[in-house]
């Protein structure tokens, strides 16, 4: 009777380990979440798929060089004004010289998720 009772535990413990395994094999990817603030057009939310990699590892190292890259690119242009940037939560926040504000956040998804819907 005991073994009767703890199939059904054993089953869960199997399909869970299984479900885990899965999940840390799928492919990383880095969306580029844009949100405007003060003085940009309202509703200005857009995500970009930027990047795909085999690991949540590798996915972070691309994360954190995009938001360089970008830091690299808005300081460089000369019409922006860079308020911040935090590479511990890759992102990068910026205002124009017009006072529109806008922010620009990496982030690691799995593909099987999409940050839009």
């Amino acid at each position: 009777m005991m073994r009767l009772r703890q199939a059904p535990a054993i089953a869960m413990l199997i399909l869970l380990a299984w479900a885990t395994t899965a999940y840390a094999e799928c492919a990383w990817v880095v969306w580029w979440h844009t949100v405007g603030g003060r003085g940009v057009p309202e509703n200005f939310n857009d995500w970009k798929r930027v990047k795909a990699s085999a690991t949540l590892e590798l996915c972070r190292v691309g994360a954190k060089t995009m938001a360089g890259e970008l830091y690299g690119i808005l300081k460089g242009t000369g019409s922006w004004d860079v308020v911040e940037q935090d590479l511990n939560v890759p992102s990068v926040f910026a205002r124009n010289k017009n006072g529109e504000r806008v922010s620009n956040v990496f982030e690691c998804w799995t593909d099987t998720m999409d940050p839009r819907k």
